[in-house]
């Protein structure tokens, strides 16, 4: 596959760096030495694409960390302290959503509630999460292209797993750190020429990421990791799919990364790391918050797009001077900068880190007289990136398989799951690793063939019920002569510490070959399905009618019900225990309402609802249509109303201006359905109404009928 021209390959890297471990050096060195580049950015339609299929950031509450550090400014300011009533927990305070706007245009931002907007208005000054005892320390990627795998795996996985567990990693400890060999190797397609941060967070959020300590980082850029304990840990870390914050060189995209970094986050970011330029810090006299940092280099703005890689955003200061247009006066536009962490170790920089001054971000400056040749954005596409692990996440069902080939670019896994009376799946579940990847080598990187045993989550298509299904593996080969052969599978319970080896294997595929490896098994996850139960009132009458849906009376009895989702069936849904719906036209009505436990078991209920058209409503007649023969033209048209008294058929003719003007032809009884009449040459329009003079109407003020359809008719 050309995976230059897949819409998810959104970066490719080429690094060529000298050392696998970083050197320390007290001064710092933005420029010793050619540095990695090559990552490959979004081509307008990539970014289109891309933007499509993953969430934006559109509102970010506080979090307990965010809480802590806003009310740690407000008290410094004076102000009063924010209750607890503002905080949220970690990872549940991002409202993000599927948006589709210009890429030329301006984010459409979802307005703040005034608490939100409240607890927001005051930032600190200064953020760095690299000072947290969640971040880990800074490491050199060495002569690989890995700076999406490093910045995605090693930085942000490994910090988010701290973040939202509460753990320390800021020591040498390997066993708290997630592998970017597990990931590079994965998806560099057989190659040391970089990879997609696309691929990367596809693989972190179907597989997970094994530790450093069972796969170590190293030189090695083509094995993968054939240690299925490894493989069935990494499941625990899997990922929630990548969602972005966009549009940060505009004061609302910067302000909304300052908020992401003041609740804790750390965001991965591309950029043109050889087009930057540098500076240095200059003293604000009329501060002491950018003391510390005076004398240090920063980011001012990137004249190109030479050298393309991957970083991690993982603080600011709004006290920091950089003076855009070197003239020694304090110009607006010129306070403040990102704290950016690399991945070419400790003798980069600032001990591996360096700032970038708000201004750069933009494609112009904000500081008269600032820089403007050949000016681009610092930041790629505008777009920094952030993820977050499922909370407290364990795969219920696993399948361990061992399979062989020689080259694994052909080989593609699946998992399956049907009822027994099948022999293939009824739904299917595809990995991203195993999926015709990884170039053609055999599974350690090497050409010759090993056996390779993995493990994939089943958890993601496990049925709720316990009824007994049939669970596969599936196994595809795409080219004829490197036969793949799946030796053994086996079906790991891990709710109930159960396993159930397939009598299926082994097997063997060639050539566009499907096969599956089967097994049954009856699993049960522990948690009870809830019953749904619903109450309506009323279940019939007419239109418009208002009906009360009730599912207070639903339970859970080993846990709680979490939501209540409604389907009228007539294309509205609602969501609650208890809600109204006005239904708007007569027909019959099945409506459905779905409950959902605490831990994800559903169960649904249903009740007929029939509408009837108000028997004091006439319905028009529909269906108006001619017969002629010879000069007698009869015309036809449905009853829809059972309660006519007769129908009045009008005739019309087209007078100057286009317009038609109708008098009453004549006059029929209830249920007659055509009238015949005599009509001489010429064209003439016809239409039919019913109506009815008898009680509850008033005598001589007859009730009417839409009228019907009108229709031409014309005599040569």
């Amino acid at each position: 596959m050309d995976r230059r021209g897949s819409f998810l390959s959104v970066f490719v890297l080429t690094f060529a760096i000298t050392a696998v471990v970083a050197f320390a050096q007290e001064d710092e060195d933005l420029g010793s030495g050619e540095q990695g580049k090559g990552l490959i950015p979004f081509t307008e339609e990539q970014e289109k694409q891309f933007r499509k299929e993953h969430k934006k950031i559109e509102k970010i509450n506080l979090n307990e960390v965010g809480w802590e550090r806003v009310n740690k400014e407000r008290k410094k300011r004076g102000y009063y302290e924010l209750d607890s009533e503002f905080k949220m927990p970690k990872g549940k305070d991002i409202e993000a959503s599927f948006i589709e706007e210009s890429l030329s245009g301006s984010a459409t931002q979802t307005p703040q509630s005034a608490g939100s907007a409240e607890a927001m208005g005051v930032l600190p000054a200064y953020v760095d999460n690299s000072k947290t005892v969640w971040f880990p320390p800074i490491r050199s990627q060495g002569s690989l292209n890995s700076c999406v795998s490093f910045a995605a795996t090693y930085t942000q996985l490994s910090y988010m797993v701290a973040f939202q567990k509460g753990l320390t990693i800021n020591t040498s400890d390997n066993t708290n750190k997630y592998s970017p060999k597990w990931t590079y190797n994965m998806v560099n397609g057989g190659s040391n020429s970089g990879t997609y941060f696309s691929d990367n967070y596809n693989l972190l959020k179907l597989h997970g990421a094994a530790l450093w300590s069972e796969f170590p980082y190293d030189s090695d850029y083509l094995g993968w990791c054939l240690n299925p304990l490894a493989w069935r840990t990494a499941l625990s870390v899997r990922a929630n799919p990548v969602q972005y914050v966009y549009n940060v060189s505009t004061s609302t995209g910067l302000d909304q990364l300052k908020q992401l970094l003041t609740n804790g986050y750390i965001l991965v970011f591309g950029t043109y790391i050889n087009s930057w330029q540098y500076t240095i810090l200059k003293d604000d006299p009329m501060t002491a918050d950018d003391d510390a940092f005076v004398g240090k280099s920063a980011a001012y703005w990137m004249n190109g797009t030479n050298g393309a890689h991957a970083m991690v955003i993982v603080g600011y200061n709004d006290a920091l001077w950089v003076d855009v247009n070197n003239n020694n006066v304090l110009d607006a536009g010129e306070k403040g900068a990102l704290r950016i962490a690399n991945s070419w170790g400790t003798g980069w920089g600032d001990a591996g880190f360096t700032w970038l001054a708000y201004d750069g971000l933009k494609s112009i400056s904000g500081v008269n007289g600032g820089p403007s040749t050949g000016r681009v954005k610092a930041i790629m596409s505008d777009m920094g990136y952030q993820i977050t692990v499922k909370d407290n996440y364990s795969p219920k069902l696993i399948a361990e398989f061992t399979v062989s080939h020689l080259k694994r670019d052909q080989l593609r896994m699946s998992l399956g799951v049907s009822d027994l009376a099948a022999t293939i799946p009824s739904t299917t579940w595809y990995p991203f690793a195993l999926s015709l990847k990884g170039g053609p080598y055999a599974f350690n990187g090497t050409p010759s063939t090993v056996d390779g045993t993995f493990v994939l989550d089943f958890t993601d298509i496990a049925p709720l019920s316990s009824s007994t299904m049939r669970y596969y593996v599936g196994m595809y080969d795409n080219v004829l002569g490197d036969s793949a052969e799946l030796k053994s599978y086996k079906l790991v319970d891990l709710v109930n510490n159960r396993e159930v080896y397939s009598n299926t294997v082994p097997q063997t595929a060639d050539a566009s070959q499907l096969i599956y490896a089967l097994t049954d098994y009856s699993y049960f996850d522990g948690n009870y399905a809830p019953t749904a139960v619903i109450a309506v009132n009323p279940v019939s009458g007419i239109v418009p009618l208002a009906v009360v849906f009730d599912a207070s009376a639903s339970s859970d009895s080993d846990g709680s019900i979490s939501s209540f989702a409604w389907d009228f069936g007539d294309t509205t849904q609602a969501s609650g225990a208890n809600v109204s719906h006005t239904y708007s036209k007569e027909g019959s009505y099945t409506a459905k309402l779905t409950v959902t436990d605490n831990l994800g078991a559903t169960a649904q209920a249903t009740v007929d609802i029939t509408v009837s058209a108000d028997p004091n409503i006439l319905a028009a007649p529909s269906g108006l249509s001619s017969k002629l023969s010879g000069s007698v033209c009869t015309l036809q048209w449905t009853d829809n109303s059972a309660n006519e008294e007769g129908f009045y058929i009008e005739q019309g003719a087209k007078i100057k201006g286009g317009g038609v003007v109708y008098k009453r032809l004549a006059q029929v009884t209830a249920n007659t359905l055509q009238y015949s009449f005599s009509i001489g040459k010429g064209s003439s329009y016809y239409r039919v109404q019913a109506f009815n003079t008898q009680a509850p109407y008033s005598s001589g003020n007859p009730q009417l009928s839409a009228y019907s359809n009108e229709i031409q008719v014309r005599v040569r």
